[in-house]
Order: structure tokens, then C-alpha cells, then sequence
């Protein structure tokens, strides 16, 4: 015979297909798991769970997916329940704990989206930043694991100038060991955006300005 259970959601009693079932029905397993939307609202803003602070609508991120919990805005596109900033401080402080486990799987998914090979350990990645220096060898500027918190003074946007920043020296022969370089973020996205000649025709033309 059969064991009779109480369903999770309905608490009503069931018997089981098999000794796994916890739900009675479709519906109740779709009620359980079912994530928080908030309705469609004409306020543009909304106060931050996390912060407590109200901010426009603009300042949560979309969310990328429809199973993502998140709240309906005011132009109709689904936003991530906490803001922005809060959402990086989060993730600065996960970064803390384990920043080699996270800069490594990014580094490898990154590797995944330029097609390039990714042949390192999480080891040399730990030597590579173990051996850095306090500053960045392109630019000169102060290297440091910045604050990502809400009341931090650059968080409008300048927060990740100083942070660590793995870049490729050739680009095209990917993470393998020997062409990594740590640098500034702010150095790495300067050069990501040109080439290097043409990062260097751009900083002449404007030295000859300074002169004038």
C-alpha cells in the first residue's frame, strides 16, 4: 500500500507516483516555484530593498531572463529587484572571499566569447597577481580592489580605474601563460578600444596640443 503525504504547497493529502513526489499536482509545483513580479507601475522610481533608498528606474539592471526575480518598470522592461550599486557592492564582497575563483571563471568565459585559448591554472592566476605591482605599469596609477559600496565616492561609474585587470599582450594567442599582464582596468579598456598605434597617434596629437 501505498504511503498517503501532504502536499508542500496545498497541504492537502496525496498518494504518490512514486516515493519522490512532494506536490500533488502541476499546479501546485508551478505555484511553489513561482518568482516575484511586481506589477506594471506609472512611478518611475523605486525604493531599493537593500539600500532603502528610492532611485529612478533606469538605475536597476534588466534582468536577463524571465526566471529572474525582479520587478516590472515603468517602460514596461523587467529590472533586477536590488539597484545597481548595490548589486556591485554584493559582488565585491563574494569577490573577496574567493577573487582568484571568481577572476578565473570570468577570465574563461570571456576566453569562450573572443574564441581564444584558455590554457591557464587557477594557480599561475594566483602567482600572476601575487607577483603584481602596487601600480599599474602603463599608466602609474594605484592599484587596488576598489569599493564597490553604496556611499563609495566613485560609484557613478569611475570605480573600476584602479581595479586589477588581467590583459593579453598579444590578444589573439589568448590565456596561456606568458602573455598575461596585470594592469589597470582603465589602461586595459584604453587599449581594447584601439590599436596600439592608435593609441599612441591619439596621445602625440594631443601632447602637441598641451605645447601650443
Amino acid at each position: 500500500m501505498k504511503k498517503v503525504r501532504i502536499c508542500k504547497t496545498c497541504s492537502k493529502e496525496f498518494i504518490p507516483r512514486n516515493g519522490k513526489h512532494i506536490y500533488c499536482t502541476e499546479d501546485c509545483i508551478q505555484s511553489k516555484y513561482k518568482r516575484t513580479t511586481v506589477s506594471f507601475s506609472e512611478n518611475p522610481t523605486r525604493i531599493c530593498p537593500r539600500c532603502n533608498e528610492k532611485k529612478h528606474f533606469k538605475e536597476f539592471r534588466k534582468a536577463k531572463t524571465k526566471k529572474t526575480d525582479g520587478w516590472i518598470a515603468q517602460d514596461g522592461s523587467k529590472r533586477k529587484t536590488d539597484c545597481l550599486i548595490c548589486e556591485r557592492y554584493e559582488a565585491a564582497k563574494r569577490y573577496r572571499k574567493n577573487g582568484i575563483h571568481q577572476r578565473y571563471n570570468a577570465l574563461r568565459v570571456n576566453a569562450n566569447k573572443k574564441n581564444v585559448p584558455f590554457e591557464i591554472s587557477k594557480e599561475y592566476l594566483a602567482k600572476l597577481f601575487e607577483e603584481a605591482p602596487n601600480k599599474c605599469p602603463i599608466l602609474g596609477i594605484e592599484l587596488k580592489v576598489n569599493d564597490y559600496s553604496p556611499g563609495a565616492k566613485d560609484n557613478k561609474g569611475d570605480f573600476r580605474n584602479n581595479s586589477y585587470s588581467v590583459d593579453r599582450i598579444v590578444p589573439e594567442l589568448g590565456y596561456i601563460e606568458g602573455n598575461l599582464i596585470i594592469v589597470s582596468d582603465l589602461a586595459n579598456r584604453i587599449k581594447n578600444s584601439a590599436t596600439p598605434d592608435q593609441v599612441l597617434k591619439v596621445g602625440e596629437f594631443f601632447k602637441k596640443l598641451e605645447m601650443k
